[in-house]
């Protein structure tokens, strides 16, 4: 199973990845970091390799919801311009 899986509330829509990353923007909005945390303005950016090659690329996000834990998953739920979301992130130990 893979590390994450991000859920795009509003249809449900599903991805599981063992890699993302977030893109700073700058006022260009140009790529001007990747960074493994989320932050206002960032983006989620699923299965990124380089460059332009990546598997998604949400908006920015504009507000972090909620972060919250349980026994198996570290979860993120934000805003973006667009959608909601939920990264959950899988605890290393866990084999779910």
């Amino acid at each position: 199973m893979s590390k994450f899986i991000i859920v795009r509330e509003n249809d449900d829509k599903r991805w599981e990845s063992d890699s993302i990353k977030y893109i700073r923007w700058d006022e260009n909005s140009r790529g001007s970091d990747i960074v493994d945390e989320i932050e206002l303005d960032s983006s989620l950016v699923i299965d990124y390799i380089r460059g332009n090659v990546y598997g998604w690329l949400t908006t920015q996000v504009t507000e972090i919801l909620e972060r919250t834990t349980n026994n198996y998953f570290k979860i993120v739920r934000f805003r973006t311009k667009n959608s909601t979301y939920k990264v959950l992130e899988k605890y290393e130990s866990n084999n779910i």
